[in-house]
């Protein structure tokens, strides 16, 4: 069962996890256009893996020693390596592309992997998210708050990018963890389980 946690804790999450973030992106934005591609590339696995592992704490904090989730520590590991990857093609994309078009991408990559973490965290359908307003809103936030980021540090603005990247993570997260956070004990509950409680309840 879940508990509640206290907003300490909550608040250590939230922070945590954004700088854990930011510090991820800016550092490896800044090792690749110094051209250390292998530190940067390290530096943003170890940033997303460092968010992920505040994300486990925040869920101890709310579930106990035991939380009920399926193999959570795998597939917070997975998809810190899956969000690492999409940064990494959306950089690609827009130093050859264009980087309006490589928000838009990267948009679609953070769509899809939040559609799929919040169906598990929900033991939901998986994909039925990419619809949801909510997560839409928040995943194109990163969308974004990346394009603008970019532009300002290529322009030299170090500064001015490193504050548009922090203030769109923190909204980000904040979006996304009151999303999570309306979860409930009954959401934990496997779907054909949900269903049968479902009807019991009508009886």
């Amino acid at each position: 069962m879940s508990q509640r946690p206290s907003p300490l804790a909550n608040i250590l999450t939230l922070v945590i996890a954004t700088v854990a973030e930011f510090v991820g992106l800016f550092f490896w934005v800044q090792a690749v256009d110094n051209g250390q591609q292998a530190l940067g590339i390290a530096i943003i696995i170890i940033g997303l893996q460092l968010e992920r592992i505040a994300v486990y704490i925040g869920i101890r904090s709310t579930w106990g020693d035991n939380p009920p989730h399926p193999n959570i520590l795998g597939n917070l590991v997975g998809s810190g390596l899956g969000e690492a990857v999409a940064w990494l093609i959306w950089l690609y994309v827009a130093d050859t592309i264009d980087p309006i078009f490589a928000a838009i991408f990267l948009t679609m990559m953070i769509l899809f992997e939040h559609s799929f973490q919040i169906g598990y965290f929900r033991r939901g359908k998986p994909f039925v998210y990419m619809i949801d307003p909510i997560t839409v809103v928040f995943s194109a936030m990163e969308g974004v708050f990346a394009y603008f980021w970019l532009e300002a540090f290529r322009a030299g603005e170090v500064t001015t990018s490193a504050i548009i990247l922090f203030v769109g993570l923190t909204i980000e997260h904040i979006t996304q963890g009151v999303k999570l956070g309306k979860e409930t004990d009954e959401d934990r509950v496997l779907p054909s389980r949900r269903e049968q409680l479902a009807r019991e309840k009508t009886v």
